[in-house]
């Protein structure tokens, strides 16, 4: 399985590069404005992703140790059980060489989980999203609820946040591309139906009724119901005296 470092179309790397050196300070640019709210989904993806490797790779690192822990425990108990026979020799000649293709086992198992290091893969995901947590606050610190460059924003601040954020890319863990891919889909899906139970009443008396997963809306005057509801009712009544006339007829 092949993996790569993922970064965002909209990173904060290629915006620096437009302004020339990486350590020159942001301006504002009307014709060009940051994409603060790209770079806040982009952290909600990683900080997705941070923390499914980071549990995916901690349950690999405890199986394997439980297997480890199991070969040894059979390995020591075949040992002393050769040691000490309690019958013929005929059951228990086996006992050694079994206890040595567990031992075997139980090395093979060491070696493989020391080269994969599960265990240092999970903290460096664990440490990466609580990296990523305290950068997103410090976004949201700067930019408020505003995530649009307006000119109202703190260039200063906003530059030294770029590079805090460029230097925690380089120096994460890799994300394989599938999986960013997935949680890209997948916050893209959680957008789309913020407001899907959205509902209530403006000025004029009309219904605002979010639908689901869409950002449209359907306008319902009330009294234009009432009259549907009145029109429907005496269509109802007329159809039940009808009957009973041709009954009693």
């Amino acid at each position: 399985m092949s993996s790569s470092r993922v970064s965002d179309g909209n990173s904060p790397a290629k915006e620096n590069e437009k302004e020339g050196s990486r350590g020159s300070t942001l301006k504002f640019n009307k014709k060009h404005p940051r994409p603060i709210e790209a770079w806040s989904r982009a952290i909600s993806i990683r900080q997705a992703c941070h923390s499914s490797l980071s549990t995916k790779y901690a349950k690999f690192d405890k199986s394997m140790n439980t297997v480890n822990v199991t070969l040894t425990a059979l390995s020591s108990s075949a040992i002393f059980a050769s040691m000490h026979p309690t019958g013929g020799s005929s059951g228990t000649s086996y006992l050694p060489f079994g206890a040595g293709a567990i031992a075997v086992a139980s090395t093979i198992l060491q070696s493989v989980q020391k080269a994969l290091q599960y265990a240092q893969l999970a903290e460096q995901h664990k440490v990466a999203n609580r990296q990523l947590t305290k950068i997103k606050f410090r976004l949201e610190v700067i930019t408020g609820e505003n995530f649009e460059d307006d000119g109202t924003l703190n260039m200063e601040r906003l530059t030294e946040w770029v590079r805090e954020y460029e230097d925690l890319l380089e120096s994460a863990p890799i994300i394989p591309q599938y999986l960013f891919e997935k949680e890209r889909e997948k916050v893209a899906l959680r957008e789309e139906g913020e407001a899907w139970e959205y509902m209530k009443n403006d000025s004029d008396g009309k219904i605002i009724a979010g639908m689901k997963r869409t950002s449209s809306f359907v306008y319902v005057d009330d009294n234009k119901q009432d009259d549907d509801d009145s029109t429907v009712e005496n269509e109802t009544m007329k159809a039940k005296k009808t009957k009973r006339v041709s009954e009693a007829m």
